[in-house]
C-alpha cells in the first residue's frame, strides 16, 4: 500500500506539473514551428491556436495518465516491494540456446541463418524496386531483425567470447552483458524502428495535403523522442541491477578505469546497434524514395537528425546513470569500511 500511494502521489504531481507545461511551451513553440514547416514545404503554412484544441489536449492527456496509474497501482498490487526490487531475477540470454553436435541440426541452424538474414536483408532492396507495401516490407525486415539477432548476433557474440576469453577479458564481460541487454530489449529495439519506418511512409505518401504532411512530420519526432525514452527507461531499469556483477568483478580483479570502459563498450554497442540498424532501414527508404523524386533532398538531413539526437542523449543519460548507479555504491561501500 505504501508503494501504491507513492505511485499515485508520483504521478498527480506529474500530472499537474507536466499538463500546463506542455500547453504553454506548445504555445511557446507555435511560432517557431511555424517557420520551420515553411521552410521545409517552400510555401505558407499556419498552425492556428483554438481553445477548443487545448481543451481536448487535455482531456485526452487526463485520461491517458488516468489509466496509466490505473495500471501502476494494479501492478504495484500484485506485486510486493521486495519482488520488484530483487536484483537476483536477471535475465539468462542463454536460456533456451541448444547447442547443436550432429550433422543434421548444423545444416539446419544454417539455413536458420540465411532464413533470418535474407529477411532482414530483402526489404531493403524491395524497397528501392517498388513504392507500394513498405509497411510490408517493414514488418518482414523486422521478423527478419527478430531472428537474426537470435540466429546470427548471438552465436556470434557466443563464439567471440568463447575465443576472446583469455586474451581480452574486457571485451569479453563487455559483450556478456551487451548480449543480455540485446536479448532483453530486443522488443523495445523492434517497435521503436517500425514506428519510425511507418511514419518515415506516411510523411512520403504522394498528393498528401500540407497539413497531412505537417501532423506525419510532428507524429514522426513526437514517437521517436518518446520510444527513445521508454527504450532509455527499461534499459536503465535493468542496468540498475548490475552492482552485484560489479561487485564480484572487483573481487576478481577488474579495476575501475577497466569497468568504466567496459560499461562505455556495453551502452556504446547497445546503442550504436539500434542507431546502425534504424539508419539502414530508415536512409534505404529515403533514398528510394529521393530516387523517385517523391521526396526533397532537404527533407533527408533533419529527418535523420531527428531519429540520432533523441538516441545519443538517451546515451549519454543511460551513462550516467550506469556509471552512478554502479561506482556510487562502490564509493559508500569504502567509505563506511574506512569509518
Amino acid at each position: 500500500m505504501q508503494l501504491a500511494g507513492y505511485l499515485l502521489l508520483q504521478t498527480f504531481l506529474i500530472l499537474a506539473a507536466s499538463i500546463p507545461l506542455g500547453i504553454i511551451l506548445a504555445l511557446i513553440m507555435i511560432p517557431i514551428m511555424n517557420s520551420g514547416i515553411t521552410y521545409l514545404l517552400k510555401e505558407p503554412f499556419e498552425i492556428a491556436i483554438y481553445g477548443s484544441a487545448v481543451t481536448v489536449t487535455v482531456i485526452i492527456l487526463v485520461s491517458v495518465v488516468f489509466w496509466t496509474t490505473y495500471l501502476n497501482l494494479a501492478f504495484a498490487y500484485r506485486n510486493s516491494a521486495s519482488s520488484l526490487m530483487n536484483e537476483s531475477r536477471i535475465l539468462n540470454p542463454l536460456s533456451g540456446v541448444v547447442f547443436y553436435k550432429d550433422r543434421k541440426e548444423a545444416v539446419r541452424t544454417k539455413l536458420r541463418k540465411f532464413i533470418s538474414a535474407f529477411l532482414f536483408i530483402a526489404p531493403l532492396v524491395c524497397f528501392f524496386l517498388t513504392d507500394q507495401m513498405t509497411a510490408i516490407f517493414a514488418g518482414a525486415g523486422m521478423l527478419g531483425l527478430h531472428l537474426s539477432i537470435k540466429n546470427l548476433l548471438i552465436p556470434f557474440i557466443n563464439e567471440y567470447i568463447e575465443n576472446k576469453k583469455i586474451s581480452d577479458p574486457k571485451a569479453v564481460a563487455a559483450l556478456g552483458f551487451l548480449r543480455t541487454d540485446l536479448v532483453m530489449m530486443k522488443n523495445n529495439i523492434i517497435l521503436f524502428i517500425v514506428s519510425s519506418i511507418l511514419l518515415i511512409a506516411i510523411v512520403m505518401t504522394p498528393d498528401l495535403k500540407p497539413a497531412e504532411i505537417m501532423l506525419a512530420l510532428l507524429s514522426y519526432i513526437v514517437m521517436n523522442v518518446l520510444l527513445a525514452l521508454a527504450m532509455m527507461f527499461k534499459y536503465s531499469t535493468d542496468l540498475s541491477g548490475r552492482r552485484r556483477a560489479f561487485r564480484s568483478m572487483s573481487q576478481i580483479g577488474y579495476l575501475r578505469n577497466e569497468q568504466s570502459e567496459i560499461i562505455m563498450t556495453e551502452v556504446s554497442g547497445f546503442y550504436g546497434f539500434v542507431l546502425i540498424v534504424s539508419l539502414i532501414y530508415l536512409e534505404c527508404i529515403m533514398i528510394s524514395r529521393y530516387m523517385t523524386g517523391w521526396l526533397s533532398g532537404s527533407l533527408i538531413f533533419p529527418l535523420t537528425a531527428f531519429l540520432v539526437i533523441p538516441l545519443v542523449l538517451c546515451w549519454l543519460v543511460t551513462l550516467y546513470y550506469y556509471r552512478s548507479a554502479v561506482f556510487s555504491e562502490k564509493v559508500r561501500r569504502m567509505k563506511a569500511s574506512e569509518f
